[in-house]
C-alpha cells in the first residue's frame, strides 16, 4: 500500500473515532463504511477487524442490533480460526470484546434468554481456558 492511501486510511479512521467521541453516530457510521472496504481491499480482511468491531459498536449504541449482530457473527469467525503468534493476546480480547457485543445485540433484539446467557458464560470461559493453554494468561 502506497503512503497516501495508508495517510488517507488513518485520516479517515481518525476522522470515525471523532465523530464516536463528539456523539455523531451517523457520521462515524458512514465513516467506517468507507474505510471496511477501502482497508479490506488493501490491506485483507483481519487488517479491517479493527474497524468492523467499532462500527458494531456504533450500531449498538444506535440501537441497530440487528446489523450488529451480522456484522459480529461475521467478524467471530475469522477471530476464533486465527493461528496463535506474536499478535494473539489482542485478538483474543477483541473477540471477547466481539462475543460481549453479540450477546448486547441479541439481548436488544430480545433474543436472549437464561439459557443463551449461560451459553455466553461458557464462550467466555472457553476463551479464558484458550488464553490459558496458549500460555497468555495467568491461571
Amino acid at each position: 500500500m502506497d503512503t497516501s492511501t495508508k495517510n488517507n486510511l488513518t485520516d479517515m479512521t481518525s476522522e470515525a473515532l471523532r465523530h464516536v467521541s463528539l456523539g455523531d453516530l451517523a457520521r462515524a457510521e458512514e465513516s467506517y463504511q468507507h474505510i471496511i472496504p477501502v482497508m479490506q481491499q488493501q490491506e485483507g480482511t483481519e487488517a479491517a477487524s479493527r474497524e468492523l468491531y467499532n462500527l458494531s459498536n456504533v450500531r449498538i449504541q444506535q440501537q441497530e442490533y440487528s446489523e450488529a449482530e451480522s456484522i459480529l457473527r461475521d467478524l467471530l469467525v475469522p477471530l476464533a480460526q486465527r493461528p496463535v503468534d506474536e499478535d494473539t493476546v489482542h485478538f483474543l480480547e477483541q473477540e471477547a470484546g466481539s462475543v460481549r457485543m453479540l450477546s448486547q445485540s441479541l439481548s436488544g433484539q430480545s433474543k436472549v434468554n437464561g439459557t443463551l446467557q449461560d451459553g455466553f458464560k461458557d464462550v467466555n470461559e472457553q476463551m479464558q481456558a484458550r488464553g490459558t493453554c496458549y500460555g497468555l494468561l495467568a491461571n
